[in-house]
This record gives structure tokens, C-alpha cells and sequence, in this order.
């Protein structure tokens, strides 16, 4: 039998969209260039919710569609490809002296790295520290604004509640760093946070 991609049918409307925009955008990112019916193959999802998906991730500049530049017999088909240059995901990978710090493409190809020395003080100033760091390179980089940015914090961690619940490199115990974080980006749609083990890569 032919396996799907992970792709959800049912249950809550909202979460399902998502979780089927985000399998569309995978695919593509793996598997570009890619036409419209090799994803409602790949997914299982049927045809019209494909396209109404990729109608949405071209209106908000994440894909690109253009025509087959290879030759074929009659018209050639249209494919999808990840579009670069337009959204970026901001990562910072903590430590108690040195936090790196990094911007990324959509596709995860590094734009710019940095580091920063980090000053004794309160997790809030920290986390401040960093965010500031995040800002300054993306000035340099001329990238306007992240789309989202996790946060990779060395000890254990709650990513569901995005609570630190010690991380004793850094002296921080039961410090919601994700709230701290929204506050300081308002701007930027999702904040991750996770420990040093699963969030080293940023999606």
C-alpha cells in the first residue's frame, strides 16, 4: 500500500490547517521543484485543499510557482519552489559565557552568525542581552524582520509551557523565558524553546 506523508484530516479546523501548511511547505522544501498534484499524492490530501494552500503560501510570498523550464510535449506543467529572501528564522543557543546567535532562510540556509559575551545578571536582563544580539545582527543583515526565533536553553525545559525548570549552567529556576521572549519580539509570529539536545537546529 502507498505510505502518505504525515498529513491530518480531522479534529480541530485550525490545528489541522496548520499542521497541512506546514507538511505542504516541507515538501516542497525536500522535494522542489513540485507540481500541485504530486502533493495530493504525497499527502493524501485531495486537490482542492492542496491548491487553496498554496493559493495562501504564494499570496504570503513563502513559495513560488513558474512553469517547467524543461521541454515536453504540450503545455508544460507549472512547479512550486521554496522562495528565499523573504522570511527568517532567528536562533539563539545559550550558554552561561557565550550565546550564539543565528539568522536563517526558510530554507535553513544560514544568512548570518554571531556571538555574544553574556554579562552576570537576572534571567530577564539575559534574555534582553540576547535580544538585542538578535536585533543587531539583523540590522546588519538588513533583514527587516524573523518570522519566528527559538530559543535554545541548556538544562531542563518545558517547551510545551515554554518554562525553564532549571538550567543550572545558568542559574535560572522556573523562568517562563518564552513570555520574556514575546514581550522583547512582539513583532515576531512564534516563539520555540527547548534545551540544548532538540533545538540546536531551528525550523
Amino acid at each position: 500500500m502507498r505510505s502518505k506523508s504525515t498529513a491530518f484530516k480531522i479534529g480541530n479546523p485550525k490545528f489541522v490547517r496548520r499542521v497541512n501548511t506546514e507538511t505542504i511547505l516541507r515538501i516542497v522544501h525536500e522535494r522542489q521543484p513540485i507540481s500541485r498534484i504530486q502533493i495530493a499524492k504525497l499527502t493524501g490530501l485531495n486537490q482542492s485543499t492542496v491548491s487553496r494552500i498554496i493559493s495562501e503560501l504564494i499570496e504570503e510570498e513563502m513559495v513560488l510557482e513558474a512553469r517547467s523550464s524543461e521541454r515536453s510535449v504540450g503545455r508544460s506543467p507549472l512547479n512550486l519552489t521554496i522562495r528565499l529572501g523573504k522570511h527568517f528564522v532567528g536562533g539563539l543557543d545559550g550558554d552561561s559565557h557565550i550565546t550564539r546567535i543565528g539568522i536563517f532562510d526558510i530554507d535553513g540556509s544560514p544568512k548570518g552568525m554571531s556571538t555574544i559575551q553574556m554579562e552576570v545578571g537576572t534571567p530577564e536582563q539575559s534574555i534582553a542581552e540576547c535580544i538585542e544580539g538578535v536585533r543587531n545582527l539583523c540590522a546588519s543583515l538588513k533583514v527587516r524582520r524573523l518570522d519566528r526565533i527559538g530559543l535554545s536553553i541548556p538544562g531542563i525545559v518545558d517547551s510545551r509551557n515554554q518554562i525553564v525548570d532549571f538550567a543550572p549552567n545558568l542559574g535560572w529556576e522556573r523562568f517562563n523565558v518564552g513570555e520574556v521572549a514575546r514581550k522583547l519580539l512582539p513583532e515576531v509570529k512564534n516563539v520555540y524553546v527547548g534545551n540544548g539536545a532538540n533545538v540546536s537546529a531551528l525550523a
